[in-house]
């Protein structure tokens, strides 16, 4: 398995999860399998005060650091 997948389907998923807080600090994650694939299963239920969905999240930082102005 090549790192860019397990980025995309674990480490962005579980990052989320944590956002949301259904994975809190020190906590061991499921991680199984089903049809659609690999599935990293929260542990509990989202926190209502931020519900990010990992679907709608994108790495802006390449973008973000042209926008620096080093000088």
């Amino acid at each position: 398995m090549n790192l860019r997948l397990i980025q995309s389907t674990i480490l962005n998923h579980l990052a989320v999860m944590i956002l949301n807080g259904q994975v809190k600090d020190k906590e061991e994650v499921a991680i199984t399998t089903d049809s659609n694939g690999i599935v990293v299963v929260p542990n509990h239920e989202v926190d209502d005060s931020m519900d990010l969905d990992v679907d709608d999240w994108t790495d802006d930082a390449d973008e973000d650091d042209e926008d620096l102005d080093l000088d």
